[in-house]
């Protein structure tokens, strides 16, 4: 049997931990324990250990990104939040009585 040894095992630096991503996205730990938890956030376990690919945050928070509306967009939305023009019958029950 032949073995490649091109291919290296040292992938501990490429992952990250809790605190490393907390740190670089600006969140708590306690706020990443709570996305992995809820599964909202993707995850490797190792163990009782919980590592991040790097990779794969970047992917997520591609996914999170939530594009901007155009002027007439905005001011639709604003008219729908305020109770005007309110055709969604599941929006209107949070409306003020």
């Amino acid at each position: 049997m032949v073995r490649n040894t091109n291919t290296s095992m040292d992938v501990s630096c490429e992952l990250l931990t809790v605190p490393q991503l907390a740190n670089e996205l600006g969140l708590s730990r306690q706020t990443i324990y709570q996305y992995v938890a809820a599964r909202k956030i993707p995850f490797i376990k190792i163990g009782k250990s919980v590592r991040f690919r790097p990779g794969e945050i970047s992917d997520w928070i591609d996914g999170q990104r939530i594009q901007a509306v155009s002027s007439s967009d905005s001011s639709r939305a604003n008219r729908t939040a305020s109770g005007k023009n309110n055709n969604n019958p599941t929006f209107a029950s949070f409306s003020a009585t």
